[in-house]
């Protein structure tokens, strides 16, 4: 990930490494930092402590993430959105991480039109949790089939009626994807821009 010519290194490169370690390598090689795993982080307090012990200020760009959960029909899971909120952000506190990465549900078989209204509303709660604890919340989309959310251009229509959310461009997704033209993908809403 490159944000104003700063590189940070995905945490899903090195999946099975311990957080501490990720940040270790990301240094020897040269990146400004990492984006955190929530998987590697969440309920296992040994592991965020030796993390937040490692880390220097800037170090951990985000944390990815939280899944905006839909239902088979395409209604938002706000419950299980608001359950996963607090420990997430929890852990952006204490590594310093600005951004909470968001991203879509995975449910086979929902179109990207009944999943729209249920992804946006999981959106702007996760941007109003993250707000009040002074974390920013960034929308990446997976280019995976199963995935209703699964095109930049449906990013762009995602965040088109949510403010204060910004953009993730992840090129592996967007290959995924089918690699569509970028046209019409809002640049001026990337994170880290």
């Amino acid at each position: 990930m490159m944000l104003s010519g700063r590189f940070y290194l995905n945490g899903a490169t090195l999946m099975t490494t311990a957080t501490g370690r990720q940040l270790e390598v990301a240094r020897q090689a040269g990146f400004s930092g990492i984006e955190a795993r929530a998987e590697r982080l969440v309920g296992d307090a040994g592991e965020l402590g030796a993390a937040a012990a490692l880390v220097r200020p800037g170090e951990v760009w985000s944390l990815n993430g939280v899944r905006l959960g839909l239902k088979p029909a395409g209604a938002a899971e706000l419950d299980t959105l608001e359950a996963d909120m607090p420990p997430r952000l929890a852990i952006c506190r204490a590594l310093g991480a600005p951004y909470l990465l968001a991203v879509p549900a995975r449910v086979p078989g929902l179109d990207a039109r009944r999943g729209l209204p249920g992804t946006r509303q999981g959106l702007a709660r996760a941007r109003d949790l993250a707000a009040a604890a002074g974390v920013r919340v960034a929308f990446e989309f997976l280019g995976f089939p199963d995935c209703p959310i699964r095109t930049p251009r449906l990013a762009g229509e995602v965040v088109s009626d949510v403010d204060g959310v910004d953009l993730i461009l992840d090129v592996a997704h967007w290959h995924a994807s089918g690699g569509p033209p970028l046209e019409g993908f809002p640049v001026d809403r990337l994170a880290g821009r």
